[in-house]
């Protein structure tokens, strides 16, 4: 072989390999993919609005009153309505005495209860405030395009960054989340399903190249 055979090959293989700390589509992608994948979508389930007295709002079963005339009660009972018709929940009427300050209430409620279907995809949430409650984690994110990254600048914390806007899809979806009646009381997961979505990341770079920040 020549010597600009063996150069051209030499040329080819070093195209192939990429410098983790480049600012390069092909990272970015790379970095996002792995963290994603170990970061599914979730909807988060709406905790009892009519707990009974001594129970937590995010404890199971969850009560949800029953007044049609409430414009906040019907929405709520249509999201758990929707896990019933998915196979994720079961739903019976009862009564719950319910504690407000020094007065106690009979209240006629709907009660749900998971399924061991609902029980495999849930998992706990953590709200901004340090409040927590049930989600529910489907499928598996793939990007689908890096579209743009800022070019890396330094950052008031002392690291490189760049914000990357890209797309993903997701696969392997669940029968439960094409459920017609969940993709209507749950518009984010309509919009997830549908695909793809439009998101945002920001990464850092270190000595290993880049992260994905995550806000911890």
């Amino acid at each position: 072989m020549n010597r600009f055979a063996i150069m051209a090959l030499s040329g080819l293989a070093l195209a192939g390999c990429s410098d983790p700390k480049d600012a390069s589509k092909r990272n970015f992608e790379k970095v996002i993919n792995e963290y994603i994948a170990q970061h599914p979508p979730c909807i988060v389930l709406p905790n009892s609005n009519a707990a009974p007295a001594n129970t937590q709002p995010s404890d199971w079963p969850r009560y949800i009153s029953i007044d049609d005339s409430s414009p906040i009660e019907t929405p709520l009972r249509a999201r758990y309505e929707a896990l019933v018709q998915a196979g994720l929940a079961n739903g019976t009427d009862g009564t719950v005495q319910t504690q407000r300050l020094f007065t106690s209430d009979t209240v006629k409620v709907r009660i749900y209860q998971l399924t061991d279907m609902g029980k495999a995809a849930a998992s706990e949430a953590t709200g901004v405030w340090g409040g927590s409650g049930t989600q529910l984690c489907f499928g598996k994110p793939e990007v689908k395009s890096v579209k743009l990254f800022t070019e890396p600048a330094p950052s008031g914390a002392g690291t490189t960054i760049s914000q990357v806007d890209y797309s993903f899809t997701v696969n392997d979806l669940p029968s439960w989340a094409s459920n017609a009646a969940m993709t209507t009381a749950y518009p984010e997961l309509k919009t997830i399903v549908d695909g793809p979505v439009d998101d945002k990341a920001v990464l850092y770079l270190t000595n290993e190249g880049w992260k994905f920040f995550d806000g911890k």
